[in-house]
């Protein structure tokens, strides 16, 4: 599918494939995926509104 797409290329190498991405476009999208892929959970709403309360002195 990524092949047929144009995200990513093959070289035959005897009974395998590698696959490579297409050009360096692609490179950055992946990399920028990935490194979003490995940020902490964002906090909800409700936990955000708590923690802004407590910093704010008011849930003292």
């Amino acid at each position: 599918m990524l092949k047929g797409a144009g995200v990513v290329r093959g070289q035959r190498r005897g009974r395998e494939i590698a696959y490579s991405l297409a050009d360096e476009h692609v490179a950055h999208i992946v990399a920028d995926a990935v490194s979003h892929a490995r940020e902490p959970e964002p906090v909800g709403r409700a936990a955000a509104a708590v923690v802004d309360t407590v910093v704010a002195g008011e849930g003292s």
